[in-house]
């Protein structure tokens, strides 16, 4: 509950889906006692039970969802390439792709990266930042 209302704070109420586990007494694996209640927490349950939860929810996954994407994935030289690193306004600009992607304002440039790459194809990427910034930075780099 205190990550859940942590991310509340973060994510817009329209793009929050609510998971909930349910109640499995045991100790987990890395824990010398149980838990107070007894009950394992999220950490302590199999990935099907959560994937299970996350369905339930109203959202969808996929225990490999990375795996589902092909192509080429977004790298740190198609970060430089678009002025998202090493630019002196570089951070202005990671901002406002988070801004327009409705992602946390606190994440570092590497949680950017991967989260970037779980949304989306290297062509979006490409298309977002041509309508974020402009044409120009990174045409030679398709």
């Amino acid at each position: 509950f205190v990550i859940r209302n942590f991310l509340k704070g973060c994510v817009p109420k329209e793009q929050l889906y609510h998971a909930f586990i349910p109640d499995i007494f045991g100790k987990e694996k890395r824990k010398d006692k149980p838990s107070k209640e007894g009950k394992l927490g999220v950490e302590g349950v199999s990935e099907e039970i959560i994937a299970a939860a996350i369905a339930a929810s109203g959202a969808h996954c996929s225990l490999s969802e990375s795996s589902v994407r092909t192509g080429q994935p977004i790298g740190k030289g198609d970060f430089f390439d678009w002025g998202l690193t090493g630019g002196s306004d570089a951070v202005q600009r990671r901002d406002r792709l988070k801004e327009h992607l409705h992602l946390p304002s606190k994440m570092t440039t590497n949680l950017l990266l991967d989260t970037v790459n779980c949304l989306m194809t290297r062509e979006e990427f490409f298309r977002t930042c041509r309508q974020l910034f402009g044409e120009g930075m990174a045409d030679d780099c398709e």
